[in-house]
This record gives structure tokens, sequence and C-alpha cells, in this order.
């Protein structure tokens, strides 16, 4: 007797493998047979958790921290949450305006959920970060990407927004520093697209910050919800411990914005994933509100692996690089190199294989032609990645 197979619905067969996750897995393998690959695919610090984070969650499951806590998250965590944003984003958050989840992701994605109906748009400057579609097509809406360009400083320009604008336009994504380019807004860059967004009614603005403690060169981050009590309003902002913290592993995500929506969100994950971890909300207590040492650190470490890759850069002929203002990622226009960089996939593909390097092409990100590395590796090893990747686009070329 044989049994019918079983398969997916449409909608599971359609939703994409994480590219970046992908790379990273393959790179994986390849390390553990042995080869010396050199992964700047990842997006994830290479620094350990700080001491006084971990010991607090210690302290948290040393104290019977192993239970359900609320679905929005401990009214500790989001006090915390709503005071360090309160006086970064220039806003006045309360707990109630914020939830705590599994991960930025898991909180772009109910928020996702709780704003797009089936047949809204939703504003995608691209490059974007690879699970920006699929969030957006699993909650119906309909992507309108809005291509920027090096020579703009890959950041959404006033006039392309309108251009983009419809009645049906629900949600803007301005992910600031931006994964994959490290593009950031200044406050008049904010300020030239509040004017638009203020003239839609409908229109959300959903702001990924999750970098903006990773900043270079005296860059200020500013959030669009600082700007103004109506832009606070419209805007929905989402942050994480996992890249300034090094907690990747924790899963720790939070947003706060207009109560009804966090409402929604909160609703939306009582029937999902329900709470966080408590110890890791603990854990995440003590990165808010103990010392900072920490991100200042990595940071200093990041703008000296930052500055030693755009040197090797400049000397590679045919690549252009924009200098990251925030996040540690590269983003590397290969169509320079003529019929080597024409094919962003052929060509990651033929870097892993022949000079050991893990990169992720462009087209994962809404822009084919281009390829992102990421620095947050050991300054020996990315100088040695810098090498290989000029030894072989010589050879190549």
């Amino acid at each position: 007797m044989s049994s019918a197979q079983m398969h997916p619905n449409r909608r599971g067969s359609a939703i994409p493998a994480s590219a970046t996750l992908t790379i990273s897995a393959r790179a994986r393998r390849m390390t553990d047979d042995g080869l010396d690959v050199i992964n700047l695919g990842v997006g994830q610090p290479d620094f350990p958790t700080a001491p006084h984070i971990v010991e607090a969650a210690k302290r948290a499951l040393d104290g019977g921290a192993h239970g359900y806590t609320p679905t929005a998250g401990t009214l500790a965590l989001r006090e915390a949450v709503a005071a360090e944003l309160s006086a970064s984003a220039g806003s006045d958050y309360d707990p109630s305006t914020v939830f705590v989840a599994n991960g930025a992701k898991q909180c772009l994605h109910n928020l996702m959920q709780v704003l797009v109906d089936p047949g809204d748009e939703v504003i995608l400057p691209a490059p974007y970060w690879v699970s920006y579609v699929p969030m957006v097509n699993l909650a119906g809406g309909e992507v309108k990407v809005v291509p920027t360009h090096i020579a703009d400083g890959f950041k959404l320009t006033p006039e392309k927004l309108r251009e983009t604008l419809t009645p049906r336009s629900r949600v803007l994504v301005l992910n600031s520093p931006s994964n994959p380019t490290g593009a950031a807004y200044t406050k008049d860059d904010l300020r030239a697209l509040e004017d638009v967004v203020l003239a839609h009614p409908r229109l959300a603005v959903l702001s990924d910050e999750i970098y903006r403690k990773l900043t270079y060169d005296g860059f200020e981050h500013v959030s669009f919800a600082r700007l103004s009590p109506e832009a606070a309003s419209r805007t929905l902002v989402v942050d994480g411990l996992s890249k300034a913290y090094a907690m990747t592993g924790w899963r720790i995500g939070y947003a706060a914005g207009p109560p009804e929506v966090i409402a929604a969100a909160i609703r939306y994950q009582d029937h999902t994933t329900s709470c966080a971890s408590a110890a890791s909300q603990a854990a995440a207590i003590a990165a808010l509100t103990g010392p900072q040492d920490p991100v200042a650190t990595m940071r200093a470490a990041f703008t000296r692996r930052r500055a030693a890759m755009l040197e090797r850069f400049d000397a590679i002929e045919g690549v252009a690089v924009h200098p990251p203002q925030g996040a540690f990622y590269a983003f590397c226009d290969l169509r320079g190199l003529g019929p080597l960089g024409e094919d962003d996939g052929a060509f990651c593909e033929r870097l892993l294989e022949e000079a050991l390097v893990a990169a992720v092409p462009g087209f994962a990100f809404g822009a084919p032609g281009h390829m992102r590395i990421s620095f947050a590796c050991s300054m020996s090893r990315l100088l040695t990645a810098m090498d290989r990747l000029a030894s072989f686009i010589a050879a190549a070329t």
C-alpha cells in the first residue's frame, strides 16, 4: 500500500530561504570539511555578550525565572525599553506602547501582520534586508520597490517617495542604518520625507533601527519618530539587542509606537510564540540599564575594521563602495568589473569556491550586480579575506 505524499500549500511553497542564512550554512559546512573559509556573509558580531549581561541571566535563573512572562514582556523590561527609547528617539514612550518579542525580526513580522491588509502596498527602498519581502507577502501585501543608488548614498528621496505613493500605500519601511548598505538618514533627510508621509493619512512608517548604536565618523542617528508629534503618531520603531549588544542568540527584540497597533501586535503574538525567554528578558534589562562600555568598545573595533576595509577597496579597480555610515556591512557595486560582475550570484559562487570567502549576492537585497560583505569579524580575518578578494578579481578579469 502506498501513502499519499504530503506537500506544503502555495503560501508555504512560495516562501524563499534566507540568502544570508543559506550562505552562512554553506560556509559552515565547508569549514566542517576542513576548508579555511572566511565567512563575510553573516550579520553577527564576533564579540561575546558582556559579562554583566550574562550574570544577570544567571541570577534570574537562580531566582526562579523559569516560566512564562506576559506576552508583551515583563513590566521591568518594557519600562527599561520605554525609558531608553524616550531618551534616544525623543518621543514620550511608556510601557503600554512597547512590546517585546523573540528578536526584532518577530517584531517586524507581527507589525506587518496587523498593519497590512491584502492588496495594501508596502514601500520598500532597495537595496533592502532580505526578510522584508517575505514578511509583506505573508501578510498579503504588495511590495513596491523603490530603487536607490550609490550616487544618492543609497537613500530614498522625497521625489521618489512622492512618485511611488498611491491611495493603497499603507507602510513605508525605513531601515537606518541600513542592512545591507550601511546608509543612514540625517535629520534633514528625514524631514524631507516627513512632508510626503504626512500628506498621506493612511501611511505608517516602520522604522527598523536595529543598528542605530553602531554608527561611524560622528554620525548621529535620528529616529523618524523624533521629528514631530505627528511623525511619532505614524511611526513604529523596531530595535533589539542582537547587534549592538552582541546578543544574537538571546533573541530579544522590541517595538514601540501607537498603542492601538502595539496592542494588536501583542494579541497576534498571543497566538504565535507567546513570550520571549524570561532569562533573556532579565539579561536585556541589564544590557539597556547597565554599563554601555561594551557597545563603545565594539563600535571602536568596527570603526578600525571599516577604515582598513575601505582602504583595501580603494585599491581594487572596478568595485565601487559607498562608505557605510552605520551597521557593519559594505555593499559593493560589481558592475565596473565587466562580465565578471554582471552576475552577482555567479560571482559570489566563484568567490566562495575559488577564494574561500563567503559573501551575499546583491540580488537577495533587490540590487543585482552588487555584493554585501560583513566586517563583523577579526581584523586579521577581514584583511586576509580582502587579499583573497583582490587576488580573485585580478585573476578573473
